[in-house]
């Protein structure tokens, strides 16, 4: 059974269902997604704490999420390409990471 990611944007709040995983320590942020070398569909990577997202080293193209505390999507990124690096987010309390196009039509 899914979890949720619950996320707000100013329109409503959107809950998606995804094997949350949680990338709390420097291992996990490391090799991640980068394994996968993209994310996988029905997946997302909860990364606390950061505010920018490179994507060196991915196959495949991911969506990426910056927010605030409270959830708040500040930030959007349906589809960024490998080997990219995404601007800094400094109001941002941390990502998501999903695969691409994942909240088609939700914004």
């Amino acid at each position: 059974m899914p979890d949720f990611l619950i996320l707000k944007t100013d329109k409503s709040t959107i809950s998606l269902p995804v094997e949350i995983i949680r990338c709390d320590n420097f291992r996990r942020r490391l090799f991640g997604a980068l394994i996968e070398g993209g994310v996988a569909r029905g997946r997302a990577y909860l990364l606390p704490g950061c505010r920018w997202v490179h994507t060196f080293m991915m196959r495949r193209d991911i969506a990426v999420i910056f927010h605030d505390e409270s959830r708040q999507v500040i930030e959007y990124y349906p589809r960024v390409k490998p080997n990219r690096i995404l601007p800094r987010q400094p109001a941002a309390a941390g990502a998501v990471e999903l695969a691409p196009d994942s909240l088609k039509g939700r914004f």
